[in-house]
Parts: structure tokens; C-alpha cells; sequence
């Protein structure tokens, strides 16, 4: 093999190999791709993770209208007075702090001065606790 032939076969393997080094990893098998969700911006999170669009303003000031909530499944039992949790409520889907736990139930309320309603909610309905928002 001629000079020139095997420099530019050595060239072309070494280029081959920055490629494939720059090529990004296929995410773990446990994640999901949310690059739509976050504007554009690459993120993959755990299936557990969801997120959701807050509407309202129960929760004003600490959270506010069109909030996007990333939300995480929890085990009830740990849950703790001041976490913000998701539940369905009368069929609604409602995001309000814990301010009281019982037995088998903890007791909400929206964080706004107007949100008087406290709400009971059974461990069954909670689907998950807010665990960080994203201001629109």
C-alpha cells in the first residue's frame, strides 16, 4: 500500500473515531425525553417524572397562572406539612400545600389570602408532589 493511500486511510479512521466520540449516549433505559416540554431545551428525566400547567390562582403568590409544575410520584407516607401536592379533587386536578396529616388523609389549602377552603384528601387520590416549577 502506497504512502499516500495509507495516510489517508489512517485519516479517515481517526475522523471516524472523533465523530463517534462526539455522538451523544443513548439516554438510560429509565428516562424519557422532555426536550419539547422544557422550550427547546435537552432535558431526560425519569418516567416518574411528570409535569403539568398550573391554572388558577389559589396558589398565588408562590406559584402562579401557566406555572409549569415538574411533579414526581410519591409514596403518601412521606409527605410532609408544607409539601405542595397534586390530587384529583370532585374530578378536578388540584395543586395546594399540606397544612394537616391524619390517618390515611392530609389537609389542604391554596396559599393565596383567598383560598379559605381547606380540602381532605385520601391517600388514593394523590398522584404526586411538586418538586420544582418552571415560571412562564
Amino acid at each position: 500500500m502506497s504512502y499516500p493511500r495509507l495516510a489517508a486511510l489512517t485519516l479517515l479512521l481517526l475522523l471516524s473515531l472523533l465523530l463517534l466520540l462526539r455522538l451523544p449516549s443513548p439516554p438510560p433505559r429509565d428516562t424519557r425525553d422532555w426536550t419539547n416540554a422544557f422550550l427547546g431545551h435537552r432535558a431526560l428525566l425519569d418516567r416518574r417524572i411528570w409535569f403539568l400547567t398550573l391554572m388558577g390562582s389559589s396558589m398565588y403568590p408562590s406559584l402562579t397562572e401557566n406555572d409549569l409544575l415538574l411533579c414526581v410520584e410519591e409514596d403518601p407516607a412521606g409527605l410532609r406539612v408544607g409539601d405542595i401536592i397534586v390530587y384529583l379533587y370532585e374530578g378536578t386536578l388540584v395543586a395546594h400545600r399540606i397544612v394537616g396529616l391524619g390517618e390515611g388523609v392530609v389537609v389542604t389549602r391554596g396559599d393565596s389570602p383567598e383560598a379559605w377552603e381547606e380540602h381532605r384528601v385520601g391517600w388514593e387520590n394523590i398522584l404526586g408532589r411538586v418538586m420544582g416549577v418552571l415560571p412562564r
